[in-house]
This record gives C-alpha cells, sequence and structure tokens, in this order.
C-alpha cells in the first residue's frame, strides 16, 4: 500500500517583479498633532525586525526559521496531479509522524511512524483499490486494527516516506542558493490568526507562489499557495516545536505486517 507524499517548495521562488513593498510616510500640517492623528499613532502597529528588510531578505529569514524548526504540523490540499490529494501531517525533523493522507477515487490512510516502528490505518476504499474483490476477506482479517512494523517491510515502507517531509524540506532549503531571486513584498496582513507579510513570486518550475511569513516572533511560514497551469496547491503550516503525541497504537489495537499478509492469505485475500 502507497500513501502519496505531495509537498510544497518552499525553495526555489524566483522572479516576479521587483519591489520590497516599503513604506511611504508623509508629514504634513501642524507641528502639533490633533486628538486624530494621536488616536491614529496610539493604534500603530508593532514594530519588527523585517521592517525595512527587502523581500528577498524577508525570504531568507523565513527559510532559516523553517530550517531550523524541530517540528510542525502541515495541511495541504493538492490537486496538482489532477486529483484532490490532502496532507494532514505532524512531522518532526527525526522522520517521526502522524499523518493521514486522502485521496476522493483512493481513500485514505493514517500513518503513525515513530523510530523504525510503523503503523497504518487504511480506509475500507484504500482496502478496496490494494485488494479488489477479496479486500472483504482481507478487512475481515484486520477487524478495524492498525498494521504495524518495522520501516523497512514491503507493505509500510511507502506509506511511511510521508513522514520524511520536514527533514527534506529542510535539506531542500540548505541546499538553495536564492541569492538572485527577485520577490515582491506586500503589506502586513492577517492570515489564520497571525500577523504576516505576504511574498509573491514564480518559483523553478514557472508556478505562481505566494508565502506568508509571521511578522511577530520567529519567521516561519504560515501559509503558502501555489499555482500552476490552473492547478493549486495550498499549504498551512502551524505547531512549530510542539512535540508529537505520546501514544501509539496498542498491541490490541495493532496486527503485525506478516502475521496480516499470512492471515490474509490464508482467508483469500493478496495482500501486497
Amino acid at each position: 500500500m502507497t500513501a502519496v507524499a505531495c509537498a510544497a517548495a518552499l525553495v526555489g521562488i524566483s522572479a516576479c517583479g521587483s519591489g520590497s513593498g516599503g513604506k511611504n510616510d508623509d508629514a504634513k500640517g501642524d507641528t502639533k498633532p490633533s486628538a486624530t492623528a494621536s488616536a491614529k499613532a496610539s493604534e500603530a502597529p508593532k514594530k519588527s525586525d523585517l521592517d525595512g528588510l527587502s523581500a528577498q531578505e524577508t525570504l531568507r529569514k523565513a527559510q532559516s526559521a523553517l530550517g531550523a524548526a524541530k517540528s510542525l504540523h502541515l495541511k495541504q490540499d493538492n490537486n496538482e496531479t489532477g486529483r484532490n490529494i490532502r496532507i494532514d501531517l505532524f512531522s518532526d525533523t527525526k522522520g517521526n509522524c502522524n499523518a493521514t493522507v486522502s485521496n476522493a477515487d483512493e481513500g485514505s490512510n493514517t500513518v503513525v511512524k515513530r523510530d523504525n516502528k510503523v503503523w497504518m490505518k487504511p480506509d475500507s476504499t484504500m482496502m478496496e483499490k490494494e485488494f479488489g474483490g477479496k479486500a472483504a476477506a482481507a478487512q475481515g482479517v484486520l477487524k478495524d486494527r492498525w498494521i504495524g512494523g518495522s520501516d523497512n517491510d514491503p507493505m509500510l515502507k511507502k506509506p511511511a516516506k510521508v513522514c520524511d517531509l520536514l527533514p527534506t524540506m529542510q535539506r531542500k532549503i540548505l541546499a538553495s542558493d536564492e541569492s538572485r531571486t527577485q520577490l515582491t513584498k506586500g503589506e502586513p496582513t492577517t492570515v489564520e490568526g497571525v500577523r504576516v507579510i505576504p511574498l509573491k513570486g514564480t518559483n523553478a518550475k514557472g508556478a505562481q507562489v505566494e508565502m506568508d511569513v509571521v511578522v511577530d516572533g520567529p519567521h516561519y511560514p504560515v501559509k503558502m499557495v501555489e499555482t500552476d497551469n490552473g492547478k493549486t496547491t495550498t499549504s498551512l503550516f502551524s505547531d512549530y516545536d510542539k512535540p508529537l503525541p505520546a501514544t501509539t497504537p496498542s498491541a490490541a489495537e495493532t496486527l503485525d505486517a506478516v502475521e496480516f499478509r499470512a492471515q490474509a492469505k490464508t482467508a483469500g485475500g493478496a495482500a501486497a
């Protein structure tokens, strides 16, 4: 069984125009501020160390923050392949994760990985895709339990790869050279309840990309939207540096992958 892993490209944004989105303040009128002016001054947004930075410098801040993250939560809606693939992934830099990957046509698969131990729980649609007319027999063996085993198990190896998403992104960031990138930098706005600076550009594939970067605190990416030939991938990032859940499926909730294949074969299934 395979779990489809689709990651937004957070590096490689290239020229989409120039400019860094600076401010232009004109001071006119009396030297004494009016009551209205005083009120506006009191409502002025907090200063940030992103103030005055170019779009390129802001991007490097976001890359640095993401590169230093120990864990994160990614929610992604991806129709890049012409199919609506959704990922809900909480992963860390060690390749551990809790993830659900779903596709309207192929069903969903929930994956948990800790060190070299993997559990997965495919839904009935995915079981039917994998086992065809023998799916009922395979499901009868599984009895709504998790399939568990080593990350080298032939059934679990591919689904477990979704857990490598964060380390993969960070390796790409460390290897990237954005010195020639030109971007546009927008004005501060709010996304997912967080104050952000939007960056817009075009990545190496020619896709239009917008990245929203946190203004206050570590300058993590919060949201990224990539549009390529009318297909859009939307990624939301949260829970940076939070520990993954401590609990994993219990022994009573798990059927070993080797045992599952043996029992499914006996029951008339055709385990992959």
